[in-house]
């Protein structure tokens, strides 16, 4: 039996009804000794694991009541026991590991944020302490500069793609060719917001057959940090010189610090200026949410514009919910949503009222270990769908029939071109 020590953070937690799944970002405390003893650290040399933690609530220990994103957890960790009495779980020691190892959980221990040992751990985990960080940190004009379209001419026109990822979310801006009549030609993305998919538990859920088209140098908007809206951007050699503007949010894992330190390495990484709170294109207008102890709802939010008419504004809050943008979700007509949180459960009431032409899109990944879309439960019995349908938002869409295309001209044409996009002969209307 071999027994291992590891320091985490939450990565992911979700619950429904109560069952509980928790992913850790964990560090192995012999690497965490090593960087402790320098003043400078090189995270790419922490040795780092997912800890997947599936448990019914009343089967916790006594001294947890719930996890915690702003807090330390030390995780002791026994491989090859037979000890009916520990938890069981699964380590993942890459992210799309497809063969975890079976572990059992002897003790979880939760540090307080007062705590010396959680001071520690946080003074030295954090985007500050990335080689390069003073030069990752972006302007507003930076900002403008990395987002600008002046290249684009009349004859061209915008596609929102909604990619099937799995159990993520990677979404980008397509340059159609409107000369080339009705089956669209070679669609370069210009822009991604987000670049994630199906990771840990459900890696599973990733597409083998993955295709991006990225223009040279072509920037990436990080909602915010889950692995699941950046690994392809780890993954997938074809956005390997994607520019990356990222929010700096508290309470970040290793795994983050470790993706955030190679862009960095390759002068990849642009960082959201403290005290700015938006920046706005002919395009694209990027919200900063406020701070948050919890990384969902402290993000950047992206308003995709119509590039002719303005039918429609399309909102993309990552995970965040809809109330933490009333700030700015007033001043937009939105009438294209890709949901927030896959769709999972969250709060609900700030949901805009669809106009009359619209059309929402969820991207999830089939089977997903964290259940979403929301479909009720027995204290909350309304799904996520219906949610949205009693707001009125009625064509709705998912990922799991490929990747969906939202016409920035006219929503008649979503479908027909969606399914021209994934090789689908389309029924004409």
């Amino acid at each position: 039996m071999e027994k291992e020590t590891y320091y985490a953070r939450i990565e992911r937690y979700d619950v429904s009804g109560d069952s509980l799944s928790v992913t850790f970002d964990a560090i192995n405390t012999s690497y965490h000794k090593g960087q402790a003893s320098n003043k400078r650290f090189n995270f790419l040399e922490v040795v780092s694991a997912q800890i997947l933690l599936e448990i019914n609530r009343s089967e916790l220990p006594s001294h947890i009541k719930t996890f915690k994103q702003e807090c330390w957890y030390e995780i002791l960790v026994h491989v090859n026991s037979e000890e009916d009495d520990y938890i069981d779980a699964l380590r993942f020691d890459s992210y799309q590991e497809k063969e975890p190892i079976d572990i059992k959980i002897a003790d979880i221990h939760e540090y307080k944020k007062r705590h010396k040992k959680s001071k520690e751990l946080t003074n030295i985990y954090q985007l500050r302490n990335i080689e390069g960080y003073s030069n990752s940190l972006a302007t507003e004009k930076d900002i403008l500069d990395l987002l600008s379209f002046s290249t684009l001419d009349p004859g061209i026109d915008y596609w929102l793609r909604v990619i099937n990822v799995g159990q993520g979310s990677a979404n980008s801006i397509c340059l159609i060719d409107r000369e080339c009549g009705v089956e669209p030609h070679n669609p370069q993305e210009i822009l991604y917001l987000a670049l994630g998919g199906g990771v840990v538990a459900n890696s599973s859920t990733y597409p083998n057959t993955l295709t991006l088209s990225p223009a040279e140098s072509v920037p990436v908007v990080l909602c915010h940090w889950d692995m699941d809206h950046w690994i392809s951007g780890k993954v997938q050699a074809a956005v390997r010189e994607t520019q990356w503007l990222v929010p700096e949010q508290k309470n970040l894992g290793i795994s983050h610090l470790k993706f955030a330190q190679e862009l960095s390495n390759q002068s990849r990484l642009n960082i959201w200026p403290k005290g700015l709170k938006s920046v706005k294109t002919s395009l694209i207008d990027v919200h900063k949410l406020p701070t948050s102890q919890n990384r969902n709802y402290s993000g950047l939010v992206s308003i995709v514009k119509s590039s002719k008419n303005g039918e429609k504004n399309a909102i993309y809050t990552g995970d965040a919910p809809f109330s933490r943008c009333k700030d700015f979700l007033r001043d937009y007509d939105i009438s294209a949503v890709i949901t927030p949180h896959h769709g999972g459960d969250m709060p609900h009431r700030a949901i805009p009222k669809a106009p009359n032409k619209h059309v929402v899109v969820s991207s999830f990944g089939n089977n997903n270990t964290f259940k979403h879309p929301f479909e009720g439960s027995k204290t909350r019995p309304i799904s996520t769908k219906q949610r949205y349908l009693d707001k009125g938002w009625k064509n709705w869409h998912t990922t799991l029939s490929g990747d969906q295309y939202i016409y920035a001209d006219s929503f008649s044409k979503c479908a027909q071109f969606t399914q021209l996009l994934n090789g689908i002969k389309p029924h004409l209307v």
